[in-house]
């Protein structure tokens, strides 16, 4: 795994301890390959139908209104790893925070049995279809899904203001997107930055040129919806929404695998 990626922390006051975590995840130790129903007939197709503890994520809504503010999950440190914030002494919030992780908890036991007990299912893959996703515009708060994108290809890009390889990738993928939009390349960042921190978001995105449509997810449900462990993460899905490049990690110029899948989803015929 590349060192310059933030790694995704636990959320506080879900951890016994409140340990920082000091493992670091191979890069895909997920199988994308379903197997049979571990936990009784039907139960798995069940499960799929329901939406995870934080909310509906076609929905665009965060689990909490306000939204998580910027030091929720910790911040930064200049390797873009993120040190974890102080547990709260507000026993009510702590409760609350218990309760919270509990429903999570069986959630992702159950997720992970569906998925083969070997974690939480992984990223997409090559070859499958877009998770659903919906989020407001970071512009102008209209939301806007995935789903509606379909019909022309597209790269979609997950970042963080406070994540300095994402910040050092935007300039590239602004450039692929002058590049390729023409022949009818979309692009789509999506900020998981605090609500307190949308105006800097915007600030950074003015200041780096950035013109391609911006969502924002202040409660981080798309690390959730995308499974990924990490920042930043970018994908391109064809125009029929299937996924051809999936990277859980930051994208250069010169990036074969990246550069490759743009060209074969921007070919005629395609």
């Amino acid at each position: 795994m590349p060192d310059r990626m933030w790694t995704r922390p636990e959320r506080p006051g879900t951890h016994l301890l409140d340990r920082k975590p000091d493992f670091t995840p191979p890069p895909r130790p997920f199988s994308a390959i379903r197997p049979r129903d571990p936990v009784g007939s039907g139960a798995c197709s069940e499960l799929a139908h329901l939406p995870p503890p934080g909310g509906n994520p076609e929905s665009g809504v965060s689990p909490d209104e306000d939204g998580p503010g910027p030091n929720d999950f910790g911040t930064a440190s200049a390797k873009g790893h993120v040190q974890r914030s102080p547990p709260s002494n507000d026993r009510t919030a702590v409760g609350v925070t218990g309760a919270r992780a509990v429903v999570a908890a069986v959630f992702a036991v159950l997720s992970a049995a569906c998925a083969g007990g070997d974690g939480f299912g992984g990223p997409p893959q090559v070859g499958e279809p877009a998770p659903p996703f919906a989020a407001p515009s970071l512009i102008d708060g209209d939301t806007v899904s995935i789903a509606s994108l379909q019909g022309r290809p597209l790269v979609v890009n997950l970042w963080a203001t406070w994540c300095p390889p994402c910040r050092e990738e935007t300039p590239y993928l602004q450039s692929i997107y002058d590049r390729h939009r023409d022949a009818g390349l979309q692009m789509v960042g999506i900020t998981v930055d605090g609500r307190s921190a949308a105006g800097a978001a915007r600030e950074f995105l003015e200041q780096s040129g950035a013109t391609y449509l911006q969502l924002h997810d202040p409660g981080m449900r798309v690390l959730d919806v995308f499974k990924v462990i990490g920042l930043p993460a970018t994908y391109v899905f064809d125009s029929e929404g299937i996924v051809r490049f999936s990277g859980n990690r930051p994208v250069f110029e010169g990036d074969a695998e990246f550069e490759g899948a743009l060209a074969a989803v921007l070919e005629p015929g395609s």
